[in-house]
């Protein structure tokens, strides 16, 4: 009678570090072991009335373990929590020259609407807000987005 008990507990261990090692496989351990649990109770004591309350308490049981890992993850100390504390001011994760803008190059490539463009005898990614572009053609930075810049077709 206790094995039923032990599984459903290794069960919601399961579950609760699931939150700290991701990638599925405690979690599907877990709830595979509270199947269990629930099938060794339901045959250790056939009453369709406890089976029912022992399923209940572990869907109980299993909502609040997972409502204590996330308190735990949001309240843990910087050194100890999962979530980066480190200020981020001056972070890019890309970014565009912002000097370029206004000069002229030409077309490496295609633009139709993206592609690669030479400016000042660097090649940059571009995207044309005039339509299709063909290689060669002259162009003008517009603007610059990300990590690409915004062109548009020069008149000559």
């Amino acid at each position: 009678m206790i094995i039923p008990f032990i599984v459903s507990l290794v069960a919601l261990l399961c579950i609760y570090l699931e939150f700290y090692l991701p990638g599925g496989i405690l979690a599907l351990i877990g709830g595979s072991l509270a199947l269990l649990g629930l099938f060794l109770f339901s045959q250790a004591v056939p009453d369709l009335f406890w089976t029912g309350l022992y399923l209940i308490l572990m869907c109980l049981a299993a909502f609040f373990v997972c409502k204590l890992a996330l308190y735990r993850i949001r309240t843990a100390k910087p050194e100890k929590s999962v979530y980066l504390h480190q200020d981020q001011t001056g972070f890019f994760a890309s970014h565009y020259d912002k000097t370029l803008i206004g000069k002229s190059g030409e077309a490496l490539s295609d633009l139709k609407p993206s592609g690669h463009i030479l400016v000042e005898g660097q090649s940059l990614q571009a995207l044309s807000e005039s339509g299709y572009i063909s290689k060669g053609d002259r162009i003008l930075i517009t603007a610059g987005r990300g990590a690409y810049y915004i062109v548009t077709k020069e008149d000559r």
